[in-house]
């Protein structure tokens, strides 16, 4: 499965952090992934975040 994340920065004080993560095991998966992203914007009183979550968890059907 997936398992990563980097986190990155820029202009403007522009800050992100990514993370994914999944897992399976037996017929059983899951899967975790988040993103937070936040800036100073380019002008004046203009601030910017975003804060996001995903989960899933599922059975697999066996054939």
């Amino acid at each position: 499965m997936k398992n990563e994340g980097d986190l990155a920065g820029g202009s403007f004080s522009q800050r992100n952090a990514r993370i994914e993560y999944g897992e399976q095991a037996g017929p059983y998966a899951a899967y975790l992934a988040g993103n937070y992203y936040a800036s100073d914007g380019w002008r004046q009183f203009s601030p910017d975040t975003l804060r996001q979550l995903y989960a899933a968890a599922v059975a697999l059907a066996r054939s």
